[in-house]
């Protein structure tokens, strides 16, 4: 072969060599840009991470007061078709009235001779709920179930349990009844109210009240055993029933002026517990006597939700699907390096808010501390309420922004064990102030995940 065959030989397999090198540095090249493309941060040595963003839809939801399976009240539910109504500004207002229920009757045989053969006038205390022996004869208590009359308010339950403290202002009760005990009677009577959290109320009349007790006259109202003082007692007096045999139908009106309905309600009692007895007056005989006597009661709640929360925010908790198993664990090549949650937020409710999230296994349990973790010093999340009109307290202009929340190491290392999420919304009045809740307002959240993943690259192994 010639020199010039030999040399062009050289030349092309040069030529070769360089298209080669070229071609992989250009793939390499290509490469790094589509990586680039897809979420890739700068290589370091002597590692480089690829980092990849994942965004994964965490909580879609808006709440109501009213309409539908996603409402802070349940209007979902067939017994509540008569307890939600809206008035014509829009005032959301709770409203309910329970069935009679039985009480005890009074056998007259076991009443003193009527009259005796030279008086009649005289005066009986008669027990108006059933005598359970076992705390002794003629003692009632409150929290005897065999003893008190137990006034069960199932629509206020739903309430009770996702809503907590509020103020609720207004708020007005009845104690209806019925009963055919004779004219003149004046009966006194203990009743608490106990919430879907075991909390208990006392309903008390106002110092100066007609219902007022002082010096009660009667002995054996108890709770837990122990007489019931006279502040936790009311009394009141039946109307007189002209045939002294027939039923008597009455009631009672209980409101700001007379009662602490506001602190009762505001507890939202889903159970109401009454013992009382009664003082029987005979001016004269009745001419054909009763079998037996009876008082029965039912119980009435209009509780507009013209609100405020002075002593604690009310707090509404939701848990939704959120399965994050395919992030990495934090263990080998591929780790979670950073998560920032983006909460977009729509708050047409007179109230602010206090926003928390925690991630649970699938069994409920926690595998993240608090989002965010106000304990170890990190800012809370807070929704802004609606601007409110200062004359109507309604509503006026919802409030809605976007705000993002970093996840700390320690948060990272365990989102790959959660299999839900845990929004707890704690909801105030802007200083306290009154604020009215119309059957439209709302809360809305969309709130999304936004992960890097990491993969670690060594060339050396």
């Amino acid at each position: 072969m010639g020199p010039f065959k030999r040399i062009r030989m050289e030349s092309i397999n040069n030529s070769m060599k360089k298209r080669v090198k070229n071609s992989i540095i250009s793939i390499i090249f290509l490469a790094l840009i589509s990586a680039g493309l897809s979420g890739c941060e700068t290589p370091t040595k002597p590692d480089f991470g690829i980092t990849h963003t994942l965004e994964i839809p965490l909580y879609r939801k808006t709440v109501d007061f009213l309409g539908g399976p996603n409402a802070l009240v349940d209007t979902t539910k067939g017994d509540l078709k008569n307890f939600i109504s809206t008035q014509n500004d829009g005032l959301v207002e709770l409203s309910t009235r329970t069935s009679y229920t039985n009480s005890a009757t009074i056998n007259t045989q076991s009443l003193p001779k009527l009259g005796g053969a030279t008086t009649t006038s005289f005066k009986i205390v008669v027990n108006l709920n059933p005598d359970d022996p076992a705390n002794g004869k003629d003692t009632l208590d409150l929290y005897d179930n065999k003893e008190a009359k137990i006034i069960a308010i199932k629509k206020l339950d739903y309430f009770s349990k996702r809503m907590g403290s509020f103020s609720l202002l207004h708020a007005k009760m009845q104690l209806y009844y019925r009963t055919n005990l004779p004219v003149g009677n004046q009966v006194y009577a203990g009743i608490v109210g106990g919430d879907a959290n075991g909390n208990s109320v006392y309903f008390k009349p106002k110092s100066g009240s007609q219902y007022q007790v002082s010096g009660s006259p009667v002995s054996g109202l108890q709770a837990h055993g122990q007489e019931l003082p006279d502040s936790k007692l009311m009394t009141f007096q039946i109307g007189a029933d002209s045939s002294k045999t027939d039923t008597l139908y009455g009631s009672l009106h209980f409101n700001e002026s007379n009662s602490n309905i506001g602190d009762f309600i505001s507890n939202l009692p889903t159970s109401v517990r009454f013992i009382g007895k009664a003082i029987i007056i005979f001016n004269s005989l009745p001419s054909t006597q009763p079998s037996s006597y009876y008082f029965d009661t039912a119980i009435g709640l209009n509780v507009p939700l013209d609100v405020a929360t002075p002593s604690q925010p009310a707090t509404y908790i939701d848990t939704l699907s959120a399965n994050l198993s395919k992030l990495p664990s934090g263990n080998g090549k591929t780790q979670l390096s950073a998560a920032t949650l983006q909460i977009h937020y729509t708050n047409d409710l007179p109230l602010s808010a206090n926003l928390q999230l925690r991630f649970l296994d699938q069994y409920g349990h926690p595998v993240t501390s608090t989002v965010p973790d106000t304990t170890a010093g990190e800012n809370p999340i807070i929704l802004k309420p609606a601007a409110v009109n200062s004359q109507t307290h309604f509503v006026s202009t919802p409030n809605e922004d976007v705000l993002h929340v970093a996840l700390n190491k320690t948060q990272l290392d365990a989102l790959h064990n959660a299999r839900l999420v845990e929004l707890k919304v704690k909801m105030n009045t802007t200083g306290n102030s009154q604020v009215r809740i119309q059957a439209k307002d709302y809360i809305g959240f969309d709130i999304s995940g936004n992960f890097k993943v990491t993969s670690k690259v060594n060339p050396g192994n």
